[in-house]
């Protein structure tokens, strides 16, 4: 009994590391956020991935949103207008190994950071769940359940 529960939590100790070691690649870090005024707004920024990826990237602004350059590569998708008159999109990117230099234009001069953030896809959200949480809540779980059997034999004997 105690050979298969120490089998068992060495498995999941193994799947454990391996949901954060994939967590660790899929995240990109958005950095340099910078606007730059001209005919239209502009906002550079940079997006530093670890791997060769695509990732969602969710973009709110203040103004509408004409178009997305990651790379010299237009990124399409389709506008729609919030109820409060902030515009959010989803776009698709997909991004080299490295920085990616990017490029987001809107209707008009502005002089609000724009909020990017990366999005998880569900394949990854389901990833990271089978690899990541139930380890670590199986752990956990187990981790309590003998300490509570600790204390109650030393209460009870």
């Amino acid at each position: 009994m105690i050979h298969r529960n120490l089998i068992l939590n060495s498995f999941l100790l193994a799947l454990f590391l391996l949901g954060l070691i994939y967590s660790y690649f899929i995240r990109v870090d958005i950095s340099n956020i910078k606007v730059v005024k001209s005919d239209h707004a502009k906002v550079n920024f940079t997006i530093n991935s670890k791997i060769e990826q695509t990732i969602k990237l969710h973009v709110g602004t203040k103004d509408e949103l004409n178009s997305l350059y990651c790379e010299k590569q237009k990124n399409n998708f389709t506008y729609y207008r919030g109820y409060d008159h902030k515009q959010q999109e989803e776009v698709s990117l997909k991004l080299k190994k490295g920085l990616n230099h990017c490029q987001l234009k809107t209707a008009r001069i502005t002089s609000f950071l724009p909020i990017l953030k990366q999005k998880i896809s569900f394949s990854d959200f389901l990833f990271l769940f089978v690899f990541f949480i139930l380890p670590f809540f199986h752990l956990l779980f187990t981790l309590f359940i003998t300490l509570l059997n600790k204390i109650w034999n030393k209460k009870y004997v």
